[in-house]
């Protein structure tokens, strides 16, 4: 007999009537059937959702970690760049005006080094009669830098002798011995540093005197061998003139340089100037200097404007040129000492 849908006849026999006895197993129906195929879909759901979630989780982990390491290293970053600020814009600027603000002393005191070995020569040469002395001074061109950071800054140094027209000086006057004498010198030898933090600076040896300019002025900081006597209303003058002959030549560069100096020739003369007036022309590239100095000199020995000397006056035509009239003088003791100057590396 045909089972009937949905039922499972196992190690049955049939009997009168259909029925059957010793029913081991039933089948459920078709909608039973539905709801535990619906149910094993939820838990295949629900299993399949923990293990999303699961990765899930752990991907955000792993983000996470990844976010906070790359936001370590730009906080890093930043503190470094903002200490290597603070040291480029606070620091190395003091540190670098300190190291030019030293090198600017140092060669002031080899230029004064420098002026006092001519000093010795021409002294030499006045008591022993001698010439063809010659001395070697050391002179630093550039400052320290600071490694990585700033580089060294460079000097320049340039010998401009007599004869180049930018640095001379004349005596003109009438003595007993003749009228219309004139005794011309000059020359400079002139250190320039281009500093960058500190003030530039100009430091020259000129005429026997050691100046220092900047741009916001100048001053003689070490004099000239010019002395003056005032007897009444009559003064007398003592002026030994160094004469630099020689080529012109100019070094730049950060490291030192030697310059080799010679005394050639030495002459003195005593004058009577017989109708009390010398005439003092300049050409220098230091005039306002010149200007201060003669005039403090002249007030410390009591000579009076008008009466001893004419006011200073300057060339409209030429910046760079210096008068002084100079009245009752009586005797003039002049030395001219003729000395050449080399630069080398």
């Amino acid at each position: 007999m045909p089972l009937a849908y949905g039922q499972l006849m196992m190690g049955t026999e049939w009997m009168d009537g259909g029925k059957a006895e010793n029913v081991s197993t039933r089948v459920p129906t078709s909608s039973r059937l539905r709801a535990a195929l619906r149910r094993a879909a939820t838990m295949n759901d629900v299993i399949r959702k923990r293990s999303m979630a699961g990765s899930k989780a752990r991907f955000i982990k792993k983000d996470r970690e990844a976010v906070a390491s790359t936001v370590g290293t730009i906080m890093a970053l930043l503190v470094f760049l903002a200490f290597l600020s603070l040291f480029t814009n606070s620091y190395m600027p003091v540190w670098m005006e300190d190291n030019e603000r030293e090198h600017m002393n140092e060669v002031m005191n080899q230029f004064g080094e420098m002026k006092s070995r001519v000093d010795s020569l021409v002294l030499n040469s006045e008591l022993a009669g001698g010439t063809m002395n010659s001395v070697y001074v050391p002179l630093a061109l550039g400052s320290s830098g600071i490694p990585v950071f700033a580089s060294p800054t460079a000097g320049q140094l340039a010998y401009v002798p007599q004869t180049s027209g930018e640095s001379d000086m004349s005596l003109a006057f009438n003595s007993t011995i003749g009228d219309g004498i004139v005794e011309e010198g000059g020359g400079m030898l002139e250190f320039y540093a281009p500093n960058r933090y500190y003030v530039q600076q100009w430091v020259t040896y000129e005429n026997g005197a050691l100046i220092i300019k900047q741009e916001d002025g100048q001053v003689v900081r070490a004099y000239p061998n010019l002395n003056i006597q005032k007897t009444g209303d009559m003064y007398s003058i003592s002026f030994t003139q160094v004469d630099l002959t020689g080529v012109s030549n100019t070094r730049g560069g950060t490291g030192s340089m030697g310059v080799n100096i010679e005394m050639i020739h030495m002459e003195s003369q005593e004058y009577i100037i017989s109708d009390g007036i010398i005439m003092m022309d300049m050409h220098t590239l230091n005039r306002d200097a010149w200007m201060g100095y003669f005039i403090e000199t002249f007030e410390d020995h009591g000579l009076v404007e008008g009466t001893h000397y004419e006011q200073l006056w300057e060339d409209p035509a030429d910046e760079n040129h210096l008068v002084v009239k100079l009245m009752n003088v009586s005797t003039m003791d002049y030395a001219r000492a003729v000395v050449s100057m080399s630069l080398e590396m």
